[in-house]
């Protein structure tokens, strides 16, 4: 399920169980399609679409009589909305340098960095950088990371038989990759884009 889908189901279990009348198709087919229109963004954290969600969620909420969280935090926009800041950091790609070796690598399309912090050290190739133990499958194997450079092929690696498809493509994600680098002591973590075709296609 989609997350427009899954916000719209939210929306009519929310209703029915207030006891509200229950909206129609067309006020769900309205609200579905303005969650994932172009204006909405993606919904991404911090942007004007994620607001325009959040309102568009407290108003029916509001409008299904559901009584609101009374809790430290909540009560910005309406009683529905809780307001919290965020920090946000962008890398100069255009001037910054990527160096493994005596080699050059172009940031933003030979290479990406995630979750990383100015610093020397050895840079180690560790396959796709997975590591899903429940799925039979660890690039780290034994490998100390501390201090070093995670360098790993962007991408699925090719899934392991009997492994859902939906759980693989979650444990080859770059956010799981750059948590698992993180967790593993790395001074950050870098994807490499070496031009092979994704695992299935």
């Amino acid at each position: 399920m989609s997350l427009p889908q899954a916000l719209a189901t939210g929306l009519f279990l929310f209703v029915s169980a207030a006891g509200a009348e229950e909206p129609s198709k067309t006020r769900l087919r309205e609200d579905l399609y303005a969650l994932a229109s172009p204006s909405f963004e993606g919904r991404a954290t911090g942007t004007k679409g994620q607001r325009l969600a959040a309102d568009l969620i407290a108003r029916r909420f509001q409008e299904a009589g559901l009584d609101p969280v009374k809790a430290a935090g909540f009560g910005g926009a309406t009683p529905y909305h809780w307001p919290y800041a965020l920090e946000r950091r962008r890398l100069d790609e255009s001037g910054s340098l990527l160096k493994l070796g005596s080699r050059t690598l172009k940031l933003g399309s030979e290479a990406f960095t995630s979750r990383a912090v100015p610093g020397d050290g050895e840079a180690v190739l560790l396959g796709y950088g997975v590591k899903a133990p429940a799925s039979g499958w660890d690039d780290y194997g034994e490998a100390d990371m501390k201090g070093k450079w995670v360098v790993a092929f962007d991408g699925e690696a090719p899934r392991p038989a009997g492994v859902e498809a939906a759980a693989w493509t979650r444990a080859c994600a770059s956010e799981a990759k750059a948590a698992t680098a993180q967790k593993a002591g790395a001074l950050g973590l870098i994807l490499l884009q070496d031009g092979r075709a994704a695992a299935g296609t």
